[in-house]
């Protein structure tokens, strides 16, 4: 008989110790219906969070030899050496470039240390300086 109560007056304890822990779930039920602290969330969804995905391209680094540039077209063409990080092996390539002033001082027969990002399914070159 003292088990029974003994284990009885544990239960109990426990779940009264559990109650709080509860307490406050009945608040959080349709919380999925209700905006944010009041806000709107409707408009964000086609926006960027705060230039995130900017900042978490990936680039990959490079070296190779200046084949050609047309800053007109804004594309170097390199000869490069392997990327391990895209598992390339050495091939000439042409690239375009983020921007075409990267390629001011830069010229054929030059050996540079480049960085490629993907956009849009492909890489162009956003960084090219000539190799030390």
């Amino acid at each position: 008989m003292k088990t029974a109560y003994s284990v009885f007056a544990i239960a109990l304890s426990f779940g009264a110790l559990s109650a709080p822990l509860y307490a406050g779930m009945d608040d959080m039920h349709g919380m999925k219906d209700r905006p944010m602290g009041g806000m709107d969330m409707g408009d964000m969804k086609d926006q960027k969070m705060s230039g995130m995905e900017d900042q978490m391209t990936m680039t990959h680094r490079g070296q190779g030899t200046v084949d050609k540039v047309d800053v007109q077209a804004g594309k170097v063409k390199l000869s490069h050496g392997p990327i391990q990080s895209l598992n390339w092996k050495a091939m000439t390539m042409t690239f375009p470039v983020k921007d075409a002033s990267l390629l001011q001082g830069i010229e054929p027969g030059m050996k540079v240390d480049f960085e490629l990002e993907k956009v849009d399914g492909k890489y162009r070159v956003v960084s090219i300086t000539p190799s030390k």
